[in-house]
């Protein structure tokens, strides 16, 4: 008597704040649009950088770019999966064409998972 194995599909979690689960292409998207946006709305450069000084006022941007990246690596890490791909292979966007190239193809390769 032959068994069959079923591999394990993981769940589709569109929760921005949890790296678990896979996301489609367009909640992948949407949220990086939407971080992108909140992250350009967040940071006012006029009060920010001093031009006569030629400073930034590190403390007025605090934390909120290391959260939006972080909240962008989960988006990434969950399209990963999707995709099949290991979520290690976030690392590639240090490299800067590279990154763009990838993110390109997170946005665009269709999921190997039945919906």
């Amino acid at each position: 008597m032959s068994q069959q194995f079923n591999l394990a599909v993981p769940r589709v979690n569109n929760n921005p704040f949890l790296p678990d689960g896979r996301i489609h292409r367009l909640s992948f998207f949407l949220t990086m649009l939407v971080l992108c946006f909140i992250s350009s709305w967040f940071v006012d450069f006029s009060s920010v950088y001093n031009a006569s000084a030629g400073t930034v006022n590190v403390k007025a941007i605090g934390w909120f770019p290391v959260i939006v990246l972080v909240l962008q690596l989960f988006a990434c890490i969950k399209r990963c999966r999707d995709i099949q791909y290991s979520p290690w292979s976030v690392v590639l966007f240090i490299i800067p064409i590279v990154g763009f190239i990838y993110g390109l193809l997170l946005l665009f390769k269709g999921s190997k998972y039945p919906d």
